[in-house]
C-alpha cells in the first residue's frame, strides 16, 4: 500500500469524539476499545476515564463504574461530570450519604450542573422532604426545562406531599414531551386519588389508546376464533385475600377456559412480548413460537419442577401445586406433548398471529390437553395475582371487554398476613451471615413495597372505566350459595355446581400455605377470623385502621363517623415520623439490635407512602372510585 493512502492517525480530539458518537450510538463495545486505546497513549484522560464509567453504569457494572469515575477524580478534582458520575453509581450501590456528597461537591465547580440538582431532590423525596425536594427540582427545570427526568421527580415529590392536582399537571406535561402513555396512566391515577374521577376516566381512556405502539403486530386475519373468548375476567388481590380460592371455583366452570399458574401474568409484559417474537417471516415461524412460549412458560407443565427463566423460587408450594387431590398426593401438571400438538393445529389457521388471537389460542389449546376440557367456554378467567402496572394495562387495551374482579379482605388483616409472609423469608436458620443481612433486606424492601401497592389498588384509575367489583374473602367463605350466583351474573355465566368446588385441572385444591393459619381448605373460615395481633401492636393497627378508613367503611368493615376518622388522622401523624412497633421489633430481632430501621433504605420507602397517603386522606373528602361491592 502507497503511504499516501494510509490514514493519517487520529488526534486525542477527534479519538474521543469517535468514542462519543459510539456511545451516543448505543455501541458500546466500540467506545470502550477506543477509549482503552486511548488510555494506552494517555492514562490520565479524564474525559475518556468518564466514558469508561458511563460505560459501566450502562451494563449495571456500578462498582466497576464507581471505581473509573473515582480515577478521573484523581486525576482532576474539578472535573465536575466526574463527582456526578461517581454520585449516581453510589446510588446504585445504597450509599445515598455518600452519591449526596458527591452531587453537592459537582454543583459547586459547576452551578448549573442540573442533573446535580435533580438527585439532590430526588434525594430529599426519598427522605420524606418534599418541599424542599421541589425547590433543588424547580432550580434544575430552570436550567434545563426540558429535562424528563426533573419533571417526573418534581411530580413523584408533588404526589408525596398531596398536591395531587400538581403531581397530575406535571405527569401530563412529561406526557406532552415523551408521547408514553406511562405518564397519562400515571396522570390518571394521580386525579384518581384526588377524587376527579371524571377527569382521570378520561385521561385513562386516552392512555389505553395509547399503551400499544402503532407499530406493534397486525391483527391476526378472521378465523372460525372470531368472536369467541372476547371477554376476559381479570382477577386481582388486595394485599393477601384469598385470589387462589377464587380461582379455584371458576377453574371448572364449563364457560370457562382458564390456566392455573399465576406467573402467567407476566404475559402482557412487553419485554416478555418481544421474548416471544411473534413473527411469520419464516416458513417454521409457528413451530418456533410454539417452542418459545413453552420454554417461557414451562411452569405451565410442570409448576414443580420448572426452572425456566420466569422461575421463582418454592412457587409451587407457595401456591399449594405440590399438594392436590383428595390424599393430598398429585402434583398439578399437564403433559406437554399435547398442548403442543393442538397449538400447532390451531396455528395452521393463521396466516399471521397477534396478542390477543395466541392468548386465545393458548387457552384453547389448554383446554384440548386436559382429561377433563370444557369445549364450550365463553370466557377467559385470567389471575393477575400481583399486578404489574404495564401488563395490566396492555391487557386492557387489548380486551377492552376485561371485567376486574377484586378479592377483597379487612385490610389491616390482609396486610398483616401479606408482610408476616415476607418478613418470615429472612428466618432461615440455615442462612450465614451475610446470606441473612440481604435476605432481611430483601424481605424489607418487600414488606415495604406491600402498603403502597394496596393503597394504588384502592383507586386504580380502570375502576372508573370498566365494569369493576369487589368480593369480600369474608363474605365468600360464610354465604357461598348467596355470593357465587351474583358472582357469576355479574361475570355473564351460568350458575353452577362447579361454583362451590375448588379445583385445578379436576384435582381437589386445598389452598397455599400460610405461616399464620397453615390448614385451610375452601370456605373454612379460620383465616378471616384470625385477630389482628401477629405482626402488629395497637399501635400499628391504629395507623392501618386509618388509613384505609375510606376502604373500610365503603366495603362494610365498619361505619362511617368523619368526626372519629379526622381525630385519628391527627393523632396518627407524628407516629408516620417514626418506626411502626413491627418494623422495630422485627429488625431487632433480626439482627440482634445492630440496626434500626432508619438505616435501612426499605425504610424511607415504606414512610414515603404512608405519608402520600395522610396527605390525600388529609385533603380529600369522599371516595368515590372504588370498585362496587357485591354484597352478600
Amino acid at each position: 500500500m502507497n503511504h499516501q493512502d494510509t490514514p493519517p492517525p487520529l488526534t486525542l480530539e477527534q479519538a474521543h469524539q469517535m468514542a462519543l458518537d459510539h456511545f451516543n450510538a448505543g455501541r458500546l463495545p466500540e467506545c470502550e476499545g477506543l477509549c482503552h486505546t486511548i488510555l494506552e497513549t494517555l492514562p490520565q484522560h479524564t474525559p475518556t476515564l468518564n466514558m469508561l464509567g458511563a460505560i459501566a453504569q450502562q451494563v449495571g457494572r456500578y462498582d466497576l463504574s464507581a471505581e473509573r469515575f473515582q480515577q478521573a477524580i484523581t486525576q482532576d478534582s474539578h472535573n465536575a461530570q466526574s463527582h456526578l458520575g461517581l454520585g449516581l453509581s453510589l446510588l446504585k450501590l445504597d450509599q445515598p450519604g455518600q452519591a449526596e456528597i458527591c452531587f453537592n461537591q459537582a454543583l459547586d465547580l459547576n452551578p448549573n450542573c442540573f442533573q446535580s440538582l435533580c438527585m439532590l431532590g430526588s434525594l430529599r423525596t426519598q427522605r420524606g422532604e418534599p418541599e424542599a425536594a421541589m425547590t433543588l427540582l424547580e432550580q434544575s427545570l430552570t436550567i434545563n426545562p426540558h429535562y424528563l427526568l426533573a419533571t417526573e421527580r418534581m411530580a413523584q415529590a408533588a404526589s408525596l406531599a398531596g398536591d395531587l392536582e400538581k403531581a397530575s399537571s406535571l405527569y401530563r406535561a412529561c406526557h406532552t414531551q415523551t408521547q408514553n402513555s406511562l405518564h397519562l396512566i400515571l396522570t390518571s391515577q394521580a386525579q384518581m386519588q384526588a377524587g376527579e374521577i371524571e377527569a382521570a376516566a378520561t385521561t385513562y381512556r386516552e392512555a389505553l389508546s395509547k399503551v400499544l405502539p402503532q407499530s406493534s403486530s397486525p391483527k391476526a386475519p378472521p378465523s372460525s376464533l372470531d368472536g369467541k373468548l372476547e371477554q376476559v375476567i381479570a382477577l386481582q388481590h388486595f394485599g393477601r385475600s384469598g385470589t387462589m380460592l377464587f380461582h379455584s371455583l371458576f377453574d371448572g366452570h364449563p364457560e370457562i377456559t382458564t390456566l392455573p399458574g399465576v406467573l402467567f401474568n407476566t404475559l402482557f409484559m412487553p419485554n416478555t412480548e418481544a421474548r416471544l417474537d411473534l413473527s411469520w417471516h419464516h416458513s417454521n415461524w409457528r413451530g418456533s413460537l410454539v417452542d418459545r412460549f413453552m420454554d417461557l412458560c414451562g411452569f405451565l407443565f410442570d409448576p414443580c419442577g420448572y426452572r425456566g427463566p420466569m422461575a421463582e423460587p418454592d412457587a409451587a408450594a407457595n401456591l399449594g401445586f405440590d399438594c392436590m387431590g383428595e390424599d393430598r398426593t398429585q402434583k398439578l401438571s399437564l403433559n406437554p406433548g399435547p398442548f403442543r400438538n393442538h397449538l400447532m393445529t390451531l396455528l395452521e389457521d393463521y396466516p399471521t398471529i397477534d396478542m390477543p388471537t395466541l392468548f386465545k389460542l393458548i387457552h384453547i389449546a389448554y383446554e384440548k390437553s386436559q382429561e377433563r376440557p370444557n369445549p364450550e367456554a365463553r370466557r377467559i378467567f385470567y389471575h393477575i395475582h400481583n399486578t404489574q402496572i404495564e401488563a395490566f394495562h396492555r391487557l386492557l387495551a387489548r380486551f377492552p371487554d376485561t371485567r376486574l374482579l377484586t378479592a377483597l379482605r379487612e385490610p389491616v388483616q390482609s396486610l398483616e398476613s401479606l408482610l408476616y409472609e415476607k418478613l418470615s423469608r429472612a428466618n432461615r436458620p440455615e442462612l450465614d451471615s451475610a446470606s441473612r443481612q440481604a435476605a432481611t433486606r430483601s424481605a424489607y424492601d418487600d414488606a415495604a413495597a406491600c402498603f403502597q401497592a394496596m393503597w394504588e389498588n384502592m383507586f386504580l384509575p380502570a375502576h372508573a372505566v370498566i365494569p369493576s367489583i369487589g368480593v369480600r374473602l369474608e363474605d365468600l367463605k360464610s354465604s357461598p350459595k348467596t355470593i357465587m350466583p351474583k358472582l357469576a351474573a355479574w361475570a355473564g355465566i351460568a350458575h353452577h355446581a362447579s361454583l362451590y368446588q375448588s379445583t385445578f385441572q379436576g384435582l381437589s385444591y386445598w389452598g397455599p400455605s400460610s405461616k399464620l393459619t397453615p390448614k385451610i381448605r375452601g370456605f373454612e373460615g379460620s383465616s378471616v377470623q384470625r385477630k389482628v395481633g401477629a405482626l402488629f401492636s395497637k399501635r400499628d393497627a391504629l395507623v392501618f385502621r386509618t388509613l384505609f378508613y375510606p376502604f373500610r367503611v365503603h366495603f362494610g368493615y365498619q361505619q362511617a363517623d368523619e368526626s372519629v376518622f379526622r381525630h385519628d388522622l391527627n393523632e396518627i401523624k407524628p407516629m408516620l415520623q417514626q418506626p411502626l412497633d413491627f418494623e422495630t421489633t422485627w429488625l431487632s430481632k433480626q439482627t440482634q439490635g445492630r440496626e434500626k430501621p432508619q438505616e435501612q433504605p426499605a425504610y424511607h420507602t415504606f414512610h414515603n407512602s404512608l405519608q402520600a397517603a395522610w396527605n390525600c386522606l388529609n385533603q380529600r373528602h369522599g371516595w368515590r372510585g372504588l370498585p362496587a361491592w357485591l354484597r352478600p
